[in-house]
């Protein structure tokens, strides 16, 4: 018998919309750390897929009719995996900078949930 972290992974989806412009001044904090910040969950362990364009990442999709509203996606094998990068990694700093780029939102922007271990999720 395969153990459950074999056979399943961990997706994780957020949101958020921008304080301007992804070529706004506001975000420049922001969008100059993308690059960075995404290179290092593809190399933290236990990372599988992150949601991205042909450029890198994901703030040209438009899953929303907002122009102004992100979304990040990504499937980790585990959720300790997902919490050593969100919160034992130069990822973490971030997270106290959100208000600086994101507005505060009146609705959930994060969930979680498991999906077999062979499937990866789209935005729809």
């Amino acid at each position: 018998m395969t153990s459950f972290s074999a056979r399943c992974h961990l997706a994780q989806v957020n949101i958020g919309r921008t304080l301007g412009a992804m070529t706004d001044p506001i975000m420049i904090g922001f969008a100059s750390q993308l690059d960075t910040i995404n290179r290092l969950a593809e190399e933290s362990a236990g990372f599988v897929w992150r949601l991205k364009t042909e450029e890198g990442n994901a703030t040209a999709l438009r899953p929303f009719a907002d122009d102004r509203m992100l979304i990040n996606m990504s499937v980790w094998e585990s959720i300790e995996s997902l919490f050593e990068f969100t919160y034992k990694s130069a990822h973490t700093p971030l997270l106290g900078q959100r208000a600086d780029w994101f507005e505060r939102l009146s609705v959930p922007i994060m969930t979680l949930w498991w999906l077999p271990a062979e499937t990866l999720p789209t935005v729809e």
